[in-house]
């Protein structure tokens, strides 16, 4: 299983962004916080995965207010429009002059200026892929476990953490390129700063890679 973001702990209170850059998120999960404004307004807390042109993918929960005709609208699959702080990536905010865009589960959905969120099976990915070896620049933990992000994952792999990751390989035509992925790290693996990784990127679109743990 991989998913594409980078580093950065849920957050808890509303972001207040100053200076937003126009982005999508997908929708993991909503909740109701309780709070209805007027008994009108619902406030519900959506989980994410944010994206922006020029700003690394990264999860985080984003309040959204919904008038009654709205209830229910935002659901797990969607992908909703987000702000994200041009000065402090850690600020996420429901964007709503822009319209929601309705998609599958763990599919792809992409906004303007080719932003994109993908879930993807990383054995699937390696099945097919094109092995190289790259670089790994940074590995963090994110908080989450395997089980949190994708459903359905076998008990052994629900539990294992995933790691938001850095990590540059060469392409097809020489040129380098960099990922930052969250990747399930399976029990017995180690990631650490610095050293060789063996990659595999899709052969018709070597932009999308993950660690080829088989491999590793």
């Amino acid at each position: 299983m991989l998913l594409f973001v980078a580093r950065r702990l849920w957050g808890q209170a509303p972001a207040k962004v100053a200076n937003g850059v126009p982005g999508y998120g997908q929708v993991l999960s909503v909740r109701d916080t309780g709070i209805t404004t007027n008994n009108t307004t619902m406030h519900v807390e959506a989980q994410v995965i944010a994206s922006a042109p020029g700003i690394a993918t990264l999860p985080a929960r984003v309040r959204i207010k919904l008038g009654r005709p709205q209830w229910g609208v935002i659901q797990p699959g969607m992908s909703i429009p987000i702000l994200i702080d041009a000065g402090d990536h850690s600020k996420v905010a429901y964007d709503y002059a822009r319209p929601v865009a309705a998609g599958a589960p763990g599919g792809l959905h992409g906004g303007p200026g080719g932003v994109q969120v993908i879930t993807r099976r990383a054995t699937d990915l390696i099945a097919s892929g094109v092995p190289v070896m790259g670089t790994l620049f940074s590995a963090q933990p994110s908080g989450l476990t395997a089980g949190q992000a994708a459903a359905g994952l076998p008990a052994e792999q629900a539990d294992d953490p995933l790691f938001a990751v850095s990590f540059g390989y060469p392409g097809p035509d020489g040129q380098q390129r960099t990922m930052n992925a969250l990747v399930r790290v399976p029990d017995g693996k180690q990631l650490v700063a610095g050293q060789p990784v063996p990659v595999a990127y899709v052969p018709d679109q070597p932009d999308t890679a993950t660690i080829d743990w088989t491999r590793l």
